[in-house]
């Protein structure tokens, strides 16, 4: 039997398996908790009656778990975001759904439990900042609806690589790395025409994403004046087809070193060829077209990046378990940084919202001379002056 105690003081009882348990009650809702002994009990009633009057428990009539409670996030944000992060936010969450976390009951969620869930996942450095900004996002809107008090995620401590684990190369071997890549790419196209060093070329020289290469099209071209317009990027969601940028800095218009236009013409005038010996050649006027003229998917071009490192030795010369597309961008970036150019100026160059610590609408308009001076780094760094 329940213990008579003063109003306010909860009421403690000894339970059948031995435990003694202490009940609250806050906002017509049962709170218990539990201790080997009648002090513990007590000791931590004393502490669920002093969250309750910090106002550190939320209201959750509902007793949602964590589980259900991101599917009906999910549901309610896909109103407005891109299929692409429809995709990632799914994925994320699958995390969860296969984890025992999914059924803790989200009014009960803690830090630690996050983080003794973090430190189960095995991915890589990136993908784990990605999953750990959605989770943040998800649990900070179920604080602003009232259901938890505080993010569990804040303060988590992401998982740090394991000794001897592959991540991205370090600043001073990736621009030696690039170097190297863009040599060897340079003279197979010089020699083969190939697709696939074209791309290598283009990414190296603009520092486009791998969607907005595929999504190329030549009208968005002008040689004459050594331009690009970044207009789209390939969505594979479904069905293959050119959506609009990842976000409103990436549309924007790129000055092209001198060894990108020249690469260019000569791969249109063999394209020309290969679509007039085509039967039923897609009219899409695509720059990185497959062999009918369609989109070429970025799981193939990854491929077939792959397949080029690996034909020219460069994971072995440099002891590199795997070298991602992605980063020839970052590339991009470090040696024009090197170089000297402004770091707004390659921000613009890149798409990104934010360059540094300033955001690009600071910055609305760079003198269009600073971009041709990274075209020309470009060049000099083809030329080796």
């Amino acid at each position: 039997m329940p213990r008579k105690s003063h109003y306010g003081d909860g009421s403690v009882y000894q339970r059948k398996d031995g435990r003694w348990e202490a009940i609250i009650f806050h906002e017509g809702r049962k709170i218990s908790v539990y201790g080997k002994t009648e002090i513990e009990a007590r000791k931590k009633m004393r502490e669920r009656q002093r969250q309750v009057l910090a106002g550190e428990i939320a209201r959750d009539p509902t007793r949602q778990t964590v589980g259900d409670y991101l599917l009906q996030w999910l549901d309610s944000c896909k109103v407005g975001i891109r299929p692409h992060t429809t995709k990632n936010y799914q994925s994320h969450i699958q995390h969860v759904l296969n984890h025992p976390i999914a059924k803790i009951q989200l009014q009960k969620l803690t830090r630690e439990h996050i983080q003794s869930f973090y430190n189960t996942l095995n991915l890589a450095p990136s993908s784990m900042r990605t999953l750990h900004t959605t989770y943040k996002k998800a649990f900070q809107d179920a604080v602003e609806a009232e259901k938890l008090v505080k993010n569990p995620c804040h303060k988590v401590k992401l998982p740090q690589p394991q000794d001897g684990e592959m991540h991205e190369p370090p600043p001073e071997n990736i621009v030696v790395i690039i170097q190297d890549i863009l040599d060897i790419a340079q003279a197979e196209f010089e020699q083969e025409q190939s697709r696939i060093s074209l791309i290598v070329l283009f990414a190296i020289a603009t520092g486009m994403r791998i969607g907005e290469l595929a999504a190329l099209r030549w009208e968005h071209l002008d040689l004459e004046k050594s331009l690009v317009a970044v207009r789209g990027t390939l969505i594979e969601i479904e069905e293959i087809k050119i959506g609009p940028p990842k976000t409103k800095s990436s549309k924007r218009n790129i000055v092209l070193a001198d060894f990108a236009v020249e690469a260019l013409r000569a791969y249109r005038v063999k394209q020309l060829k290969q679509k007039l010996q085509t039967k039923n050649w897609e009219q899409l006027n695509l720059v990185f077209a497959n062999r009918k003229g369609g989109f070429l998917q970025t799981s193939l071009i990854r491929r077939q990046f792959k397949a080029f490192l690996n034909q020219h030795g460069i994971l072995e010369k440099y002891r590199l378990r795997k070298f991602k597309f992605h980063w020839l961008r970052h590339g991009t970036a470090s040696i024009l940084f090197a170089m000297g150019i402004p770091i707004e100026v390659i921000g613009q160059m890149l798409g990104h919202t934010r360059a540094s610590s300033i955001t690009a609408n600071i910055y609305t308009h760079i003198d269009q001379q600073l971009h041709i001076q990274a075209a020309s780094a470009m060049n000099k760094l083809v030329q080796h002056q």
